[in-house]
């Protein structure tokens, strides 16, 4: 055991590189640093707020628009991010969708919330004080 041990440590040179290596990406986001590749994006989702006037979700959102605990409106495009430390933060890669040539893709609204009464599935959304009729 002693003849393993001494051998090791005459080879430190060696094994030091290649622990720092297989733990880049682990001390990289204790840093606080998420890599997002190019074919993918970023969800964040924050834990829990301690400070501000916004900590809590209000009744019937599910995204958080004022930085509230919760998933967050603004997500992290492909590249490098800084200051997503992993205690307050989840950041999760999703890839992105893409609709295939002659297909339809449909977005549905993601909130709870009725939609406003000049809201229109086309598109088009008339003024509520609008009084022609949309084009």
């Amino acid at each position: 055991m002693n003849a393993l041990v001494s051998l090791l440590l005459s080879f430190w040179w060696v094994i030091a590189p290649l622990v720092m290596i297989v733990s880049f990406r682990v001390w990289v986001r204790l840093f606080g640093v998420v890599m997002i590749p190019e074919d993918s994006m970023g969800v964040v989702n924050k834990m829990f707020a301690l400070v501000g006037a916004h900590k809590t979700l209000p009744d019937g959102t599910i995204i958080a628009l004022n930085g509230e605990a919760g998933y967050q409106a603004d997500t992290l495009a492909p590249g490098l991010h800084f200051g997503n430390w992993p205690w307050p933060y989840q950041v999760t890669r999703q890839p992105f969708i893409t609709v295939p040539e002659g297909q339809v893709g449909v977005v549905e609204r993601p909130s709870p919330r009725p939609r406003p009464a000049w809201w229109t599935p086309s598109g088009r959304c008339r003024s509520p004080s609008s009084t022609r009729s949309p084009r």
